[in-house]
């Protein structure tokens, strides 16, 4: 997976890092709350193991309240994971993805 595609991964822990910092009784499940995804999804996310779908993404940035630009580089960074991992599954030689 490409730098570009796990912006959004890294934003989700930066964030999740600095609400904990912020209280250190903050957890995964109290984040997923907070921007309205399931604590499963969110978990798999941060491991790398799955994707959000697009939509999700979008309503992800909406709940951060990401401006504009960084909105729209989260959300491709998602559209840029699943597109990796779509080739990665097929034909694995043609891209640099380690999914």
């Amino acid at each position: 997976m490409g730098a570009q595609a796990r912006f959004y991964i890294q934003y989700l822990k930066g964030e999740l890092k600095g609400r904990i910092e912020k209280n250190p009784a903050y957890s995964l499940r109290a984040f997923a709350k907070n921007i309205q995804v399931d604590p499963s999804l969110l978990s798999r996310v941060l491991n790398r193991k799955e994707h959000f779908t697009i939509v999700v993404a979008e309503g992800v940035a909406e709940q951060l309240k990401l401006d504009f630009d960084t909105k729209k580089k989260f959300v491709q960074s998602v559209a840029d994971g699943r597109a990796c991992r779509s080739i990665y599954k097929v034909a694995p030689e043609l891209t640099d993805c380690q999914e």
